[in-house]
């Protein structure tokens, strides 16, 4: 359960004996002073807060263009193609968001690989959607409204979404981990 936990806090495990926490270091003068009722420039959130703020952003905004896609495909084509499309189109638009904003990747030698990476997790939030229309379908014997079939998507991506959030994370956008020195040198 550590490595999950790990890959949640974005912490790379310590390496080598670390130094005992130092007894003597005292907060006092911390203590003694009352709390600034506002700073004079906030931080900005950093690590896994600031990860998923921006990742329910950019989700928001994804399914509001991935509804209006899928309910203007779903006039032309039945619901497994233009969810399809839909998530297709809306997914290389949201890794390529979550690139930049999210995990803040911008080296120009890296988004091909992202986005060919962040497919292959497009494929699995495919395979849930796709299931839910197939159940939907199966229970309602293909009499559901596509209003209906978008809710069940929805319900379905939002369970996909942690899975891509954790794959995302720890897989596409994943921060380079230092290797262990060798005994022969560098």
């Amino acid at each position: 359960m550590g490595g999950f936990v790990e890959v949640l806090q974005g912490a790379d495990p310590p390496s080598g004996p670390q130094p005992p926490p130092d007894d003597n270091a005292t907060d006092d003068v911390a203590s003694t002073q009352e709390p600034a009722t506002e700073p004079a420039t906030e931080p900005a959130p950093s690590g896994l807060p600031r990860q998923l703020g921006s990742f329910a952003v950019i989700g928001v905004a994804s399914t509001v263009a991935y509804s209006l896609l899928y309910l203007l495909l779903r006039q032309v084509v039945s619901a497994q193609p233009a969810n399809a499309v839909a998530l297709l189109l809306t997914s290389i638009a949201n890794t390529g968001a979550n690139r930049r904003f999210t995990f803040q990747r911008r080296n120009p030698k890296s988004p091909v690989r992202h986005q060919i990476e962040g497919l292959l997790v497009f494929v699995l939030t495919l395979l849930v959607g796709s299931g839910a229309l197939t159940l939907l379908h199966l229970v309602t014997v293909h009499h559901a409204s596509p209003g209906v079939e978008l809710a069940a998507l929805t319900v379905a991506n939002l369970v996909a979404t942690a899975l891509r959030f954790l794959l995302l994370r720890s897989w596409v956008f994943r921060s380079a981990r230092r290797r262990p020195a060798t005994a022969g040198g560098r």
